[in-house]
């Protein structure tokens, strides 16, 4: 069975519920002319009088009784449904998905997102920390929701090559050994690259490391930095970025990381950089999100702060310079 237009329908609802034809012409913001067409059309579809027309009122028959409650109520759910997925576009456009590589999340972002978070206190970030930021993690595909993996925006870690989205140079990276001050004129003076050979050593060996990506090693550091007959195998190993720098932290050794993910640590006197010597590494951090005219502006508050706290990290910059090498975090 076919259904009577919808008009239709809505007309005779309001006119019944008001017992009145100027009123619902009010409501539906129509002429009652139009809102009577409507209703002759609706009787004439169904073959009933619905109404009884008295001098000042309409009264309903007793099929227009039958229909109003039934009629009443489905409208009813419809304007329930639409105002509910009003609210969830609302919600979503207040919501700022986020996708990151786990140490850059922990280790930099989470420590000022509280900045963002004072001066946009209505906008709702959603932080996934995710080891397919990666590029080398997992092999995406071109295909921007691979890159993006389902958020508003993605700090990535690779080449910087994602096709259909635009992409912004967040952070070059770049490797140095750092310890506790309490090292440098401890028992053995950290002085010279050379001094390395009497203080521990400790690395990182995740899941990343493991591939064969170029990870920097405390063997590739040495080299580049003109040492030899250290043993560079020797001294605990982390499986997490943010322990080992802690372990450095704590006095427990040397570690070669990024001073970037060490930025609290380096900002707070608890880790220093000793030797002006790093490895510049041949992956960065970049900003990646869809195309502009497709970002909400909260999306676009987010942007645009984070690239601004980029742009005044000073331990992004290098320090010494020596041969590019890649490096996942």
């Amino acid at each position: 069975m076919r259904l009577p237009p919808l008009n239709a329908l809505r007309a005779f609802e309001a006119a019944a519920r008001h017992q009145s034809v100027q009123k619902a012409a009010q409501e539906l913001h129509v002429t009652p002319a139009a809102v009577s067409q409507q209703v002759k059309l609706l009787e004439e579809r169904l073959g009933v009088a619905l109404f009884r027309r008295l001098p000042r009122r309409l009264a309903l028959t007793e099929e227009g009784l039958a229909l109003l409650p039934k009629l009443s109520k489905v409208f009813a759910d419809l304007v329930a449904a639409v105002e509910q997925v009003e609210a969830r576009k609302t919600e979503r456009r207040n919501r700022v998905l986020i996708g990151v590589p786990q140490a850059f999340g922990s280790n930099w972002l989470l420590p000022r997102l509280q900045q963002f978070q004072d001066t946009q206190p209505d906008i709702e970030l959603r932080l996934s920390a995710r080891p397919t930021m990666s590029d080398e993690v997992r092999k995406v595909s071109d295909h921007p929701a691979d890159v993006l993996e389902g958020n508003d925006i993605a700090i990535r870690f690779g080449d910087g090559h994602y096709p259909g989205c635009v992409v912004e140079r967040l952070f070059v990276l770049h490797s140095t050994p750092m310890c506790s001050p309490a090292l440098i004129d401890g028992q053995h003076p950290l002085v010279a690259p050379e001094d390395l050979r009497r203080h521990t050593l400790l690395h990182i060996q995740n899941d990343v490391a493991m591939m064969d990506v170029g990870w920097p090693k405390w063997a590739d550091w040495m080299k580049a930095a003109g040492v030899a007959d250290v043993n560079t195998r020797r001294g605990p190993v982390f499986n997490q970025v943010t322990l080992a720098i802690e372990a450095a932290a704590d006095r427990m050794g040397v570690v070669l990381g990024v001073p970037l993910l060490a930025a609290e640590l380096l900002n707070s006197g608890r880790l220093t950089v000793p030797f002006p010597l790093s490895l510049t590494m041949s992956s960065s951090y970049y900003v990646v999100h869809g195309p502009e005219n497709t970002l909400t502006d909260e999306v676009r508050s987010f942007r645009d702060w984070l690239l601004g706290e980029a742009s005044r990290e000073c331990w992004a910059q290098p320090i010494g310079g020596l041969q590019p090498m890649r490096w996942i975090p």
